[in-house]
C-alpha cells in the first residue's frame, strides 16, 4: 500500500508516513523505499509480523482565527481500515492573525485586478489601466464615454472591495475567498 498510511500494532498507531522512505520495521531491520510499491499484504505479514498497514485520513479541521495542530499518534482514531488523524484547534497568535490578513489582501486585491482587466477586455481593451486613460479622449466620443465608464466603475469596485477587507480584518465579518469577493461586486454598465 502506497503512502498515506499508517502503521498500526495492538490498536496503536506506532508510525505514519506521508510518502514512501524507506523504514525501520519490527526487530530494527531497515527495509527500502520498494516496499511500498513491491510488497504484497503476505510480504508485509511475514517481514512485518503485528503490523497492519492502513490508509491514513488526514483532513485538518479549519476555523476562522484557529490554526489545527496534530495530536500525538496516540490520540489518532484507529479503524477498521484507515486511521484518522486527530487535531487540536488553537487561537492564532497575533503574528499569525496579521500574516493571514496579509495574505487574504494581496489574494483578494490581486483576483480583483484581474477582474477588472477581464471586464475592459471584452471591448478590445488590453487592461483596466489602458481603458481609463481613454476617458480624456474628446477626439473619439466613444472611447471617452467607454474610458469614464470604466473609470468610475473601478472606483465604485474598488471602494467595495476595501469596505469589505475591513470589515473582515477588523473581524466584523467571516473571512471570504477572492471569488466571493468579486460576487460582491458592482456589474460594469458599458455605455450604449
Amino acid at each position: 500500500m502506497l503512502p498515506p498510511v499508517a502503521i498500526v500494532s495492538g490498536g496503536l498507531v506506532l508510525a505514519s508516513f506521508d510518502r514512501a522512505i524507506p523504514f525501520v520495521g519490527p526487530g530494527g531491520i531497515q527495509h527500502p523505499i520498494e516496499a511500498w510499491t513491491l510488497w504484497t499484504p503476505e510480504d508485509w505479514a511475514a517481514l512485518c509480523p503485528g503490523w497492519t498497514i492502513l490508509r491514513l485520513v488526514d483532513e485538518p479541521p479549519t476555523v476562522t482565527g484557529k490554526r489545527a495542530v496534530r495530536r500525538s499518534l496516540s490520540d489518532w482514531t484507529v479503524g477498521a481500515d484507515a486511521v484518522s488523524v486527530t487535531y487540536e484547534l488553537v487561537d492564532l497568535t497575533a503574528e499569525e492573525i496579521t500574516a493571514a490578513g496579509a495574505l487574504l489582501q494581496q489574494q483578494v486585491t490581486d483576483a480583483v485586478q484581474q477582474h477588472l482587466d477581464a471586464a475592459v477586455r471584452t471591448r478590445g481593451y488590453d487592461s483596466m489601466a489602458t481603458c481609463v486613460t481613454y476617458a480624456g479622449e474628446a477626439s473619439v466620443p466613444r472611447f471617452q464615454a467607454e474610458g469614464r465608464a470604466a473609470r468610475a466603475w473601478r472606483s465604485a469596485v474598488w471602494d467595495r472591495c476595501y469596505a469589505v477587507l475591513a470589515e473582515v480584518l477588523a473581524g466584523e465579518r467571516a473571512s471570504l475567498t477572492p471569488a466571493e469577493m468579486i460576487a460582491e461586486l458592482p456589474p460594469l454598465v458599458w455605455p450604449d
